[in-house]
C-alpha cells in the first residue's frame, strides 16, 4: 500500500493515556553492510514516513521493502484484549519513543528520548583501549548510552560495569554491550491513546536492537540484518495468549508486481517478484530480481497472513482492534479461518494459519498439493505479510524477547524463483551461525574479531528487579544467588 491520503484524527482523553507529546520519530541508518535500512526511534521500520528505506544494494537507490512494524497483543486480567499495532500511520500511532517512568506509570518525556543510539564495534573497542589515557574524550554516543538513568532510577540498555557499582560510568571504563559491527538501539512504549489500532494499551516498554555484520566474503551475512525485541510488562496485568508479529510491506523494486510466501520450516515469510524481470533500475531490479525473507531465529512461527489485496472484508487492511487481533491469530479480519489453497477462503478446504507455504506445510502437503501464490491465478501486485509467534503468558513485571532476521538474496540467473531458492539456502546458513552463538556475542575486548563472541553475559550486575542472561552455550546450567549465597 502506498499512501496518497493521510487521515488525521484528534483525540481528547484523560491522563494517563494521552500524556506523550506527538513528535515525529527520528530516523537512523543501519548501513554497515550491503543493506541500508531506516530504523526509527519508535516502532516504525524501513521508511522515513514518506519514502522506502530498505535499500539493497546500498547506494543503488533500489529498495526491497517499504515499511515494517511490531504488533503485540494479549488478554488482560478482566478478559479484555489489549494490543499495540501500526501500519502506515494513516489514523495515528500506538507507540511513543522512549521508556516509561515505572513510579508514575507515565512515559518519559518524548522530546528527551526521541532518538536511537548507533554504535560501531570499532568505536567500542577504541573506548575499551583508551578510556584511561590522558586526553581521551568519550564519544558522545558512548557517553549518552542509556545504561543507568538517574531520572528513572534504573538500568535501561545493557553495559559492562567495570567497577560493579550499578552506575553507567564510561569515563571509568564502562561501555555499551553491542552486537555485530554496527548496532542501532531504540526504546519505545505503548502508553498512549492507540489511534492506529483502536485497542487499549498494554503498558509495555520495548527495547529493540538492530545489528549487522560487514562480511563481503559471506553473501548471506553481508545481506542480512538482525533484530532483538525485549518487551517489558510494566502493568499490573497478567497477559495471556500473548502474540507478537512482524509486519512487512514488501516492495521488491517496482512494488506493483510482487508475490509473497511462507516457509514454515524456516519460520519465515518472504516477498519476491511476480515475474523474471522487475522493470529497470533504480525503480526496479531488472532481470532475476531478488527475494527478501523475514524470519524468527529463536521462536516458532504460528501464523502468517496476507492482507490488503482488497479494500473490503475479508482480507482488507485492519480497521478495528478486532481486525488486528484476528490477523495476529492467523484468521481473516472478520474472524473466519484461512483455508488451504486458491485465495484462502474456500470453506471446503482444510483450515490453516499459514498463507502460501508452497510445499513446506507437512500436515497438508502432499495430500492437498502445494500452495504458492504464483500458482493461484493471483495477478502480482503490492504485497505485505504478517509473521506471528506466540508467547503464552506475560506476568506483571515480566519480559518476553525474540530475535529475527531479514535476509536479502539475489541469484545470478534463473529468474525470480532462483532468488527465492537461494534465499532459503542463505537463511539456513544464517540459522546455523545463530544457533552456534556466532551472531549474538557482544564486544568485550579490543582484539576480538567481529565473529568472535563471549560465551555468556549477565547484566545488570549487581541487579535488583531483573537480570538478562545472554549465553551462546546450548547445554548449560545457571545458578543465581543473593548476597548471602
Amino acid at each position: 500500500m502506498k499512501i496518497t491520503n493521510i487521515l488525521f484524527r484528534v483525540i481528547l482523553c484523560a491522563a494517563p493515556v494521552c500524556t506523550a507529546t506527538a513528535q515525529t520519530p527520528l530516523i537512523t541508518q543501519l548501513d554497515v553492510n550491503n543493506i541500508n535500512a531506516d530504523i526509527s526511534s519508535s516502532s516504525d521500520l524501513f521508511w522515513d514516513f514518506t519514502n522506502a528505506g530498505f535499500e539493497v544494494p546500498k547506494g543503488s537507490g533500489t529498495h526491497s521493502a517499504f515499511v515494517g512494524n511490531l504488533w503485540i497483543g494479549g488478554i488482560d486480567n478482566g478478559g479484555n484484549l489489549r494490543m499495540a499495532a501500526q501500519t502506515y500511520r494513516q489514523a495515528g500511532t500506538d507507540y511513543n519513543p522512549g521508556p516509561l517512568d515505572t513510579v508514575t506509570g507515565l512515559p518519559a518525556p518524548v522530546a528527551a528520548w526521541n532518538r536511537s543510539w548507533r554504535l560501531t564495534r570499532t568505536q567500542v573497542q577504541n573506548h575499551i583501549a583508551n578510556y584511561g589515557n590522558v586526553g581521551y574524550v568519550v564519544p558522545a554516543v558512548i557517553a549518552d548510552w542509556p545504561g543507568y538513568n538517574a531520572g528513572l532510577n534504573r538500568n535501561l540498555a545493557p553495559y559492562f560495569d567495570q567497577n560493579g557499582n550499578g552506575i553507567y560510568d564510561p569515563a571509568n571504563g564502562d561501555y555499551p554491550l553491542i552486537m555485530g559491527d554496527m548496532m542501532v538501539y531504540s526504546i519505545f512504549n505503548d502508553v498512549k491513546q492507540h489511534t492506529e489500532s483502536g485497542c487499549a494499551p498494554l503498558n509495555v516498554e520495548v527495547h529493540r536492537m538492530f545489528w549487522a555484520f560487514s562480511q563481503p566474503s559471506n553473501p548471506a551475512l553481508n545481506n542480512t540484518i538482525f533484530s532483538r525485541y525485549v518487551i517489558k510488562n510494566h502493568s499490573g496485568n497478567t497477559y495471556t495468549d500473548v502474540r507478537t508479529s512482524l509486519w512487512t510491506d514488501f516492495d521488491i523494486g517496482d512494488y506493483v508486481d510482487d508475490y509473497v510466501g511462507t516457509h514454515i520450516g524456516l519460520d519465515m515469510v518472504y516477498g519476491y517478484n511476480g515475474d523474471a524481470i522487475d522493470g529497470s533500475p533504480p525503480t526496479g531490479y531488472g532481470s532475476t530480481p531478488p527475494a527478501l525473507g523475514v524470519y524468527f531465529l529463536n521462536s516458532g512461527l504460528t501464523a502468517s497472513n496476507l492482507f490488503g489485496m482488497t479494500s473490503t472484508s475479508p482480507g482488507g487492511y485492519p480497521n478495528s482492534c478486532s481486525d488486528f487481533r484476528n490477523y495476529a491469530m492467523g484468521l481473516w479480519d472478520n474472524g473466519s479461518p484461512i483455508t488451504y489453497g486458491a485465495f484462502g477462503m474456500n470453506p471446503s478446504n482444510p483450515v490453516t494459519t499459514f498463507m502460501f507455504p508452497d510445499n513446506t506445510n507437512s500436515n497438508l502437503f502432499p495430500t492437498y498439493g502445494s500452495w504458492a501464490e504464483y500458482s493461484t491465478g493471483h495477478a502480482p501486485g503490492d504485497r505485505n505479510m504478517l509473521a506471528t509467534i506466540g508467547h503464552g503468558t506475560m506476568l506483571p513485571g515480566g519480559i518476553i524477547s525474540f530475535d529475527a532476521a531479514y535476509t536479502w538474496s539475489r541469484a545470478s540467473s534463473g529468474g525470480q524463483l532462483a532468488s527465492v531458492n537461494q534465499l532459503f539456502t542463505h537463511a539456513g546458513q544464517i540459522i546455523v551461525l545463530y544457533n552456534n552463538g556466532t551472531l549474538t556475542g557482544t564486544v568485550t575486548s579490543t582484539s576480538e574479531s567481529p565473529m568472535q563472541t563471549s560465551e555468556s553475559l549477565m547484566y545488570p550486575n549487581p541487579a535488583t528487579d531483573y537480570i538478562d542472561l545472554l549465553s551462546t552455550l546450548s547445554d548449560s546450567e545457571v545458578t543465581i544467588t543473593d548476597l548471602t549465597g
